[in-house]
């Protein structure tokens, strides 16, 4: 009898344990699920990236109105500083505050300078705030000004190079329909962007623009990026170096324009013109990956079609070829109008 007792004592010893032990199992991955769904992630936007204006700009809108909404009387309320804000979107909460960095007299006696940036911050996932930029960055070019931001590339850094407006650019002066074909072609392309999702094709757009020196390659490519407020990213030979191409691809926004100039100086056919340029593979293959900028239109321009390899300009990768020639009749009129007007 003593027996059977010792082994239901142990026994029930032993189902204690495991049930002690089974709590602190899901405790721990209870406390580590809790750890992971309050992470907070982070983006930064430093005063040298052109959206930074934008952004100030929408933070000292926000601050205005909280400003006036905690106008109570109260004096510590009306001199509380309003160095960050937040704001709900698509039922997250994203917070953003501005950060100054001075760097002290030894930091600044080796070059180190004073910077500005905007911490976009959520616990909710990375994309909801990708979502949001981007919604800002639309908002502020709905109106008839839009404006368009200039990157390139020192490696695998993103350099700001600078921006301009809708109102600086003028159309350039193409042959009679040519220009508007463009337009309709990359309205229809944003307006049916659930028909690539749905189907699963790559929703990226390209064109190749290609003709003789000075006949307008590059006023198209600024032309649009400002019509329809895009970042535009240049990509030249400086820039490339042998396995930078993907980083320097996936590192883009999405709907940006990708400006590839003077492709034919980069590679004749498939060979690079330089050793140090990444291979001709290696380039298809950043901008058709999967990590690519959804509603990335990618322009490439050459002076001689005949250098590029058939691969490169094939259907699906290049939509578009714009051969661009010296000016017509037609040109010459609208030159003669614009510059001698009357």
């Amino acid at each position: 009898m003593r027996l059977l007792k010792d082994a239901v004592f142990f026994k029930l010893l032993d189902t204690l344990a495991t049930f002690i032990h089974g709590s602190i199992k899901e405790g721990i991955k209870t406390h580590v699920k809790r750890i992971l769904n309050h992470r907070m992630h982070t983006v930064v936007v430093e005063e040298k990236w052109g959206f930074y204006t934008d952004l100030s700009c929408y933070m000292w809108q926000n601050q205005k109105r909280q400003k006036e909404s905690e106008w109570t009387g109260n004096k510590k309320s009306r001199n509380k500083s309003l160095e960050s804000i937040k704001v709900k979107f698509k039922g997250a909460t994203i917070y953003i505050k501005a950060e100054e960095y001075k760097p002290d007299k030894d930091e600044q006696a080796i070059g180190e300078k004073r910077t500005k940036s905007i911490r976009v911050s959520s616990y909710a996932p990375l994309e909801i705030i990708d979502e949001f930029l981007w919604d800002l960055f639309q908002s502020c070019n709905e109106g008839p000004v839009k404006r368009a931001y200039m990157y390139g590339f020192e490696k695998n850094e993103k350099k700001y190079l600078g921006e301009f407006t809708s109102s600086h650019v003028q159309a350039p002066i193409l042959p009679k329909g040519v220009l508007k074909s463009v337009e309709d072609d990359l309205d229809k392309f944003y307006a049916n962007k659930q028909f690539y999702f749905e189907r699963g094709i790559p929703y990226h757009r390209g064109f190749c623009l290609y003709g003789e020196p000075g006949t307008g390659k590059s006023s198209i490519i600024n032309y649009l990026a400002a019509k329809y407020g895009r970042y535009i990213y240049h990509i030249s030979a400086a820039s490339l170096t042998s396995g930078n191409i993907q980083n320097m691809v996936a590192g883009m926004g999405d709907y940006c324009f990708v400006a590839v100039e003077d492709i034919d100086c980069m590679y004749h056919g498939r060979v690079p013109t330089d050793t140090a340029l990444p291979a001709f593979n290696d380039v298809l293959n950043a901008f058709d990956s999967i990590t690519a900028p959804k509603g990335m239109v990618l322009f490439i321009t050459t002076n001689v079609i005949e250098h590029l390899d058939k691969a490169l300009v094939r259907p699906g990768r290049i939509d578009r070829m714009l051969n661009l020639t010296y000016c017509d009749g037609h040109q010459i009129t609208e030159f003669i109008k614009r510059f001698y007007p009357g």
